[in-house]
């Protein structure tokens, strides 16, 4: 029973590797292992595990100029999304909307790529155990 339930719903593994084949043009396990850096038989564990080589996965998509967050997490934005979508509530976003409207295509593309870097920054700063104190200054955990 327990792996009938399981075979209803695609592991995340399975789903976040799925995201970035189709992003890379990508059919095969093998071929995906290879741009990993993972060897055939620790893909295969992996997939078996439910693990995902998240620091793998963030260098290929860095080399590749791929959102990461669009293989992790399914999330995406397009130059229709910076360009084109109106910004609510906060004056510096709507100024940066503007600026970018008025933009060639080359300029667009540009403030694309950064915005996705600032991204694959800001999740990295997260997941790295800093906090901001009150005062806005950065510290690291304390651990015990």
């Amino acid at each position: 029973m327990n792996n009938v339930k399981n075979n209803l719903h695609k592991s995340e593994f399975n789903e976040t590797m799925d995201r970035l084949k189709a992003k890379l043009g990508i059919k095969t396990d093998n071929k995906i292992a290879e741009l990993l850096e993972l060897n055939p038989t620790s893909y295969v564990e992996r997939k078996k595990r439910n693990s995902i080589p998240i620091d793998k996965i963030k260098i290929l998509c860095i080399k590749k100029s791929i959102n990461v967050n669009e293989i992790l997490k399914g999330e995406n934005f397009t130059l229709t999304d910076i360009t084109e979508k109106p910004c609510t509530g906060n004056s510096v976003c709507q100024k940066i909307c503007e600026i970018c409207m008025e933009l060639t295509p080359e300029g667009k593309e540009y403030i694309l790529k950064a915005a996705k870097s600032l991204s694959i920054m800001l999740t990295d700063f997260k997941t790295s155990g800093y906090k901001r104190e009150s005062r806005g200054r950065a510290k690291t955990k304390k651990t015990a």
